[in-house]
């Protein structure tokens, strides 16, 4: 039966390729690793659906440069999972994964996706809102918004909700409170303080 299995994965992955704006769909598919198939792809596509598999590393992309979207909803991809870098990636959605450490997923993806612009990660332990399990504030997902925001600077959208004026404001009045206890401290350390 599991030969059967894997066989019928196969001739259904063989049947999947990009379409003609280079567009992939390997959802569904019940994978616990991306298809070494895939790779012939690296060097063209352009967006890539693994949602809904059993997906849980994403070192197989890292020679997809040219990925501008990347759906991994509904998998088991973990805050410490070694992102590649992709330079191109703008839009991000890991919905339903087990994202629990935020600020190390959010340092992963600053380093790994520069020009990203879109991020989902409803439905993980690490976005509060969204969680499952005991209902939170309003306020913690405010919090949330604002701790990614302040990482991830060049996001336009998180969780399906644009970012607005305000947090942008909020986030460079904390960036600035920030520099001012940096500089206020490290004159107090280098002795300035008592001339």
């Amino acid at each position: 039966k599991l030969e059967a299995a894997q066989g019928c994965r196969s001739a259904r992955l063989r049947s999947r390729v990009p379409d003609a704006d280079q567009r992939l769909s390997i959802a569904h598919l019940d994978l616990s690793s991306f298809p070494r198939e895939i790779s012939s792809y690296a060097s063209t596509l352009k967006s890539l659906d693994a949602s809904h598999n059993q997906l849980n590393s994403l070192r197989p992309l890292e020679d997809f440069h040219l990925l501008e979207t990347l759906v991994l909803d509904s998998n088991q991809i973990e805050h410490n999972c070694v992102m590649p870098y992709l330079p191109n990636l703008k839009y991000l959605s890991v919905n339903t994964n087990r994202i629990a450490n935020l600020d190390r997923f959010l340092g992963a993806l600053r380093e790994s996706c520069p020009s990203l612009h879109w991020l989902s990660l409803v439905n993980n332990v690490a976005c509060p809102y969204f969680a499952t399990g005991p209902p939170t504030s309003r306020g913690d997902y405010t919090e949330y918004r604002l701790q990614v925001l302040s990482t991830l600077q060049t996001l336009k959208v998180l969780d399906h909700a644009h970012v607005t004026v305000e947090e942008r404001s909020r986030v460079a009045a904390r960036r600035d409170i920030a520099k001012a206890r940096k500089s206020s401290d490290a004159t107090q350390e280098s002795g300035w303080y008592n001339v």
